[in-house]
């Protein structure tokens, strides 16, 4: 009896050690998946502080766009007022290049008609100062005799 009984307790035994081995996989497979649920809880807290950063990068870029198409803006009418002072500059200029050329001519004509008149009131003094000798001579002649 006591060999039956030995056999049936190394059945008995043989069954607790697949049951506990099996118990053992099992435990061990729960951990792995806690381990799995832990390590996709700590990505999933990175994702959502990487999205978080991300979008407030976004956020700090968008309004830096916002400022530099303003400033953009303010530059291009600044260059369209430019524009327009440089077109009323260049008309003003090439109005005064006109008026320069008119009163270089009208110098010109001036000094030429000064020439003239000093020519003339030349030639009206040498004639005057001859008519006068002659006159004069005249005169002497006419004392004289």
């Amino acid at each position: 009896m006591k060999a039956t009984s030995e056999k049936g307790a190394d059945v008995s035994a043989g069954y607790t050690k697949a049951r506990l081995a099996q118990l053992e996989n099992m435990l061990q497979e729960l951990r792995r998946c806690e381990e799995q649920k832990r390590q996709q809880s700590v990505e999933s807290a990175s994702v959502v502080v990487k999205q978080k950063l991300l979008n407030d990068q976004l956020l700090q870029i968008q309004d830096e766009l916002a400022a530099a198409q303003t400033s953009k803006a303010k530059l291009c009418e600044e260059i369209g007022t430019l524009k327009q002072a440089k077109e009323h500059q260049a008309k003003q200029l090439s109005k005064y290049k006109i008026d320069l050329q008119a009163a270089r001519e009208s110098h010109a004509a001036m000094t030429k008609k000064m020439g003239e008149l000093e020519t003339s009131t030349w030639t009206i003094k040498q004639q005057y100062i001859r008519c006068a000798m002659h006159a004069l001579s005249r005169l002497d002649g006419n004392i004289g005799a």
